[in-house]
């Protein structure tokens, strides 16, 4: 079985380009889904994690669990 795979786009957009984005022939075509995701984040009494730009999240998809821990990039 595969692991589950997630991948975040953030992204910055100029005053009134949201509609070009949503219009995009690549997005127009794509089927929307929708899920229920319920997540839970943990952190140590003095955020030590949120201090280190990390977070560490139990998330439910339907019946799984998936533990994620997201740092921050280092340049």
């Amino acid at each position: 079985m595969d692991s589950p795979r997630e991948t975040e786009l953030k992204l910055r957009l100029p005053a009134g380009a949201d509609k070009a984005l949503r219009d995009a022939a690549v997005l127009r075509s794509a089927a929307p889904r929708t899920l229920r995701l319920d997540a839970t984040y943990f952190d140590t009494p003095a955020r030590l994690l949120q201090a280190n730009g990390m977070a560490l999240r139990l998330r439910r998809v339907g019946r799984d669990w998936v533990q994620t821990l997201k740092a921050a990039a280092v340049v």
